[in-house]
């Protein structure tokens, strides 16, 4: 019979408190319609900034934006996409773009606790929980063995959610001698990439201020737990029999990570909240 959720956490304590045990929906939603007038305020300025700022990024890492789906264990509030969704709704009701770089920044957490064993997941939401990383789905860089690791190299564009990031994730061809190039999922921390100067201001026509730049990493050097196999974007039989290693570590079947369902509601989320 599996553990319980709370057997399950007890057998594998968490590294550090939730900020907020008792934080509710309602106060997750209250904090988003506040900050509408600040949003529309600084409309202009994040336009050309190309995302919003350092006082915004704060005011949403305090209300909690960031963890709202991320696994208790590792300083999140784990709660239903849902919840995610309603807030980004009413986020993006004061800035669609702020909306999108907030959405794509912040969604990834439910992957990498979905999906990357618990040695990557307590390196990548440590030592204090803070993780924000988009997700760039096609395949633009390479991965090769190498020393202690794996050897990155790529240039990903469209790479929402970059300013704030506390990691990058990109979709890579693994290569190996004598064998078929495979697609992999990488994670990168910060420092280990570049984010270039293309979004924001002139560079772009619409959505200015979703933080939608170019991200290059080259010769980064990442853990061998960092790489997992690129097979959670569709529900193909077999892939995820037994669970997840979320599923197994945190006792939630959210943590299966089907990825495409998410995706595709993080950025209708937006647009709903725009209307």
């Amino acid at each position: 019979m599996p553990l319980a959720y709370a057997d399950r956490a007890a057998s594998h304590p968490a590294p550090f408190p939730v900020p907020e045990p008792g934080l509710t929906l309602d106060e997750l939603v209250a904090r988003a319609v506040a900050l509408r007038p600040i949003l529309r305020e600084q409309q202009a300025e994040n336009e050309v900034r190309g995302t919003y700022g350092a006082d915004l990024h704060e005011a949403f890492r305090r209300a909690g934006f960031y963890r709202i789906t991320q696994p208790r264990m590792f300083g999140g509030y784990e709660m239903g996409l849902s919840n995610f969704y309603r807030v980004v709704m009413e986020v993006s009701r004061g800035d669609p773009g702020v909306g999108w770089c907030l959405s794509l920044g912040a969604s990834h957490g439910f992957i990498v606790a979905s999906h990357w064993p618990e040695e990557a997941q307590r390196e990548l939401f440590g030592p204090d929980g803070e993780f924000i990383a988009p997700h760039r789905a096609q395949p633009m860089g390479t991965v090769v063995r190498d020393a202690g690791g794996w050897r990155v190299n790529g240039r990903w564009n469209y790479c929402s959610g970059i300013p704030h990031a506390t990691h990058f994730i990109g979709t890579a061809f693994l290569r190996e001698e004598g064998a078929s190039p495979k697609t992999v999922l990488v994670a990168v921390p910060r420092g280990g990439y570049e984010i270039l100067p293309d979004w924001g201001g002139d560079e772009i026509l619409g959505m200015r201020a979703s933080g939608s730049n170019s991200v290059e990493v080259k010769d980064a050097l990442v853990p061998a737990h960092f790489v997992i196999p690129f097979d959670v974007m569709f529900a193909r039989p077999g892939t995820m029999e037994g669970g997840t290693p979320g599923t197994r570590l945190h006792g939630n079947p959210m943590y299966l990570g089907r990825l495409m369902g998410p995706y595709h509601a993080s950025l209708v989320a937006v647009v709903t909240g725009a209307a």
